[in-house]
């Protein structure tokens, strides 16, 4: 329709052009000037007529979207965990199942905090967890640990404590539903998945992340019955590696409590040097931000780990349940 009207619209012109370069002719007109008029095609004339009238559409405005912004975000919360694992305090010493001959498989509530700034697709993260558990038990069988020899039937008092630091930098590298999908994609702002206050309705996020930790471990085992204890320190370090993938839910459309939802999951393999062995990190957290500083977080942690220092190894794990307090800046 539009194209057929500006066919016709440049045949007019056309048409009129070629009478008034007769009128010209007959006023005394320039030879030149009517020379050319009367040779001008109505194609060309069509052209420049679609030159001046053409109008571009109008792009879509880009959005200064909230969610690239800077944003510091604090995580704060009691990690309701336990440990698992196998302590074997020299070579040749018997491996004592923590759990089951020591009884360390307490759930305790650890502290574990997490703080984590952002910018576009960027995201720099700190975390650090505090752990201990103790327990009395009975000796089911005779044990060699270390230099304590512990016979069945024998009083046990035991402790093991955990600490650890991690950073790790992430790179949202696929954004599927964000204006720009890929960092090398030309970047569009849709309408479709945008909230009247610019934020968006969805963004689901793919990174990689590489990073390190750090893991200070403490067994100890006293011999109630002899008056014998055997106490190991373990210091660790681990370079780390994986895939995050995450997904944030814009509620503010449809409620004035809740404001947005973030699911969250990671999973990371660590090779050991500086005595780790290896690691593997998994973790899986829902924030629900009721206003937009303020949230809840619920979530889980596993962290799973070989680490020898000194003739004493720890094969084991630390996981649980965590929740606690969500902070935005």
């Amino acid at each position: 329709m539009y194209s057929t009207t500006l066919v016709s619209f440049g045949l007019v012109a056309a048409t009129i052009t070629a009478a008034l370069s007769q009128e010209c002719l007959g006023a005394g007109a320039s030879p030149t000037k009517a020379a050319g008029a009367r040779g001008m095609d109505p194609l060309a004339v069509l052209e420049q007529t679609q030159a001046l009238n053409e109008v571009d559409a109008p792009a879509a405005a880009l959005l200064d979207r909230p969610e690239d912004d800077w944003m510091l975000v604090i995580r704060a919360g009691a990690w309701l965990s336990r440990v698992n694992g196998t302590y074997t305090a020299s070579p040749g010493s018997t491996g004592v199942v923590v759990q089951n001959e020591l009884q360390l498989d307490n759930y305790e509530a650890a502290f574990l905090g997490e703080a984590a700034m952002s910018w576009d697709r960027w995201r720099i993260q700190l975390a650090g967890f505090s752990f201990a558990t103790s327990a009395t038990s009975i000796a089911s069988s005779d044990a060699t640990v270390a230099a304590m020899n512990i016979s069945a039937g024998d009083a046990l008092s035991s402790t093991f404590d955990a600490w650890s630091v991690a950073g790790e930098v992430a790179y949202r590298i696929y954004r599927p539903l964000s204006d720009q999908p890929l960092p090398w994609n030309p970047r569009v702002s849709g309408a479709d998945n945008t909230t009247a206050d610019g934020h968006y309705k969805t963004d689901l996020g793919f990174a990689p992340v590489i990073g390190g930790r750090g893991l200070y471990l403490n067994q100890g085992i006293n011999d109630l019955t002899t008056g014998d204890q055997v106490t190991s320190a373990i210091a660790a370090a681990y370079l780390t590696y994986g895939f995050a993938v995450d997904i944030r839910i814009n509620l503010r459309p449809h409620n004035d409590v809740m404001k947005e939802l973030v699911v969250e999951a990671q999973g990371l393999w660590g090779t050991g040097f500086d005595s780790g062995e290896w690691l593997v990190d998994v973790r899986a957290t829902a924030s629900l931000m009721f206003t937009d500083s303020v949230g809840l977080y619920l979530g889980y942690r596993l962290l799973n780990f070989k680490a020898v220092e000194s003739g004493a190894t720890f094969d084991g794990s630390i996981q649980g349940l965590v929740a606690g307090l969500a902070l935005r800046f």
